[in-house]
């Protein structure tokens, strides 16, 4: 076949075992030609091409916070793991051997199917350039998900975390996690013109993400979402509060006022967007100020979807509320209460018989 190299004309060559072989490398190599990509190789190793498929397809492929996240599992653990480990050649026993490795040193479950994940990402396009007959990661098992110990505040818990945090600069942004279990990130990225206090709306339409010390909004990730929300009369009013706060913070830091270029609902006193870490830390704070147990932010997305089903919500309605793609995660916080509920109605039945 022809090809081209440093501007001028060069012919390639393709070897084989067998004529069908030599063809089928010869069909891969052009593939890869008209894409653009380098020619497939025996000695490409793993390494190598993961590089090239984080360079040359992810970048103008994949949202910035996926390619910032692919590619630190690349370069941080699979292209060393597999640096010369012979594309061609990879089989499954090899990332099974890798997965087992990962879990052997205390990645997280959830960690290791990331990577697992990315490789069988980036090994599909190999198999779609021709460089490989299949995907030998396709059907490795990653392992299981260990139970996250979600501990969510019952009903008496958030009404006196809700009561400390009266009067505090973000009072808002844990009233409407509470009141309405948005995620962390939504709350963060929360524009003012996602809020309609005449008509008692909000929008979930973005998400705030942040890469080497610097913010954008991101729209999310699924369709479902982004979804509308209603607000009662408590939620109006802290916001309200906020936007009042926020103005008299602007007033107060002169100069110093970093412009809030995004539209925050939330921001720092001068301005500025608030790291998932910043938040964290005064959550804690608050928390053993309150004289509560230490619980997770995303602990408060999960004591609403507990008070839903508490209070009798069905699960398909839970499901669009929390913005779940599967109601099998919605079941996961059902579940839950259920148990407690069974608990109660057992203590009920008993007390009714032999009071």
């Amino acid at each position: 076949m022809l090809g081209w190299k440093d501007g001028r004309r060069v012919r390639k060559f393709v070897y084989g075992r067998s004529q069908a072989e030599a063809l089928r490398k010869l069909r891969a190599a052009q593939r890869a030609q008209d894409d653009g990509l380098p020619q497939p190789s025996e000695r490409e190793t793993v390494g190598g091409f993961l590089r090239v498929w984080i360079e040359e397809s992810a970048q103008v492929r994949l949202r910035p916070s996926t390619l910032q996240s692919y590619t630190s599992i690349a370069y941080g653990n699979l292209i060393p793991a597999f640096e010369k480990t012979r594309l061609a050649k990879l089989s499954p026993t090899d990332v099974e051997a890798y997965v087992a490795e990962k879990s052997r040193v205390g990645l997280s479950g959830y960690s290791v199917r990331n990577h697992v994940a990315l490789l069988r990402r980036a090994l599909n396009d190999a198999v779609r350039w021709g460089l490989v007959p299949r995907n030998v990661a396709a059907g490795v098992r990653p392992p299981r998900l260990r139970d996250a110990s979600s501990r969510p505040f019952d009903e008496a818990e958030a009404q006196q975390f809700l009561a400390h945090v009266q009067g505090d600069r973000l009072e808002a942004l844990f009233a409407l996690a509470l009141g309405l279990g948005l995620r962390q990130s939504e709350l963060l990225g929360l524009t003012h013109d996602a809020v309609d206090l005449n008509r008692r709306r909000l929008q979930v339409q973005a998400q705030l993400r942040r890469h080497h010390g610097r913010f954008w909004l991101e729209e999310p990730k699924t369709a479902r979402s982004r979804r509308t929300m209603s607000l009662e009369l408590p939620l109006v009013e802290v916001v309200r509060r906020r936007r009042v706060l926020q103005k008299e913070e602007q007033l107060a830091a002169g100069p110093a006022w970093q412009g809030n270029e995004l539209g925050l609902l939330f921001n720092t006193e001068l301005g500025g967007p608030i790291s998932a870490a910043t938040l964290s830390r005064r959550f804690h704070a608050l928390c053993e100020g309150a004289g509560l147990r230490r619980v997770r932010f995303h602990d408060l997305r999960h004591t609403y979807g507990s008070l839903l089903a508490e209070k009798g919500v069905p699960m398909r309605t839970a499901m669009d509320l929390m913005g779940h793609t599967q109601i099998s995660t919605t079941a996961q916080v059902y579940q839950h209460v259920s148990e407690e509920s069974m608990q109660d109605a057992a203590a009920r039945v008993s007390r009714a018989l032999w009071r």
